[in-house]
């Protein structure tokens, strides 16, 4: 995973190179994680 395609409030990078299907169920399922815990607040 390129780390540099996180910036402080987004996410950016080139969608066939650096936003392949496996990171971006990555980054969703994390979310959805902080979601789950926090998403109340």
């Amino acid at each position: 995973m390129n780390e540099n395609i996180f910036r402080a409030y987004d996410v950016r990078g080139n969608s066939s190179h650096d936003l392949t299907d496996d990171v971006v169920k990555i980054i969703g399922s994390v979310l959805g994680e902080y979601v789950r815990e926090f998403g109340d607040n």
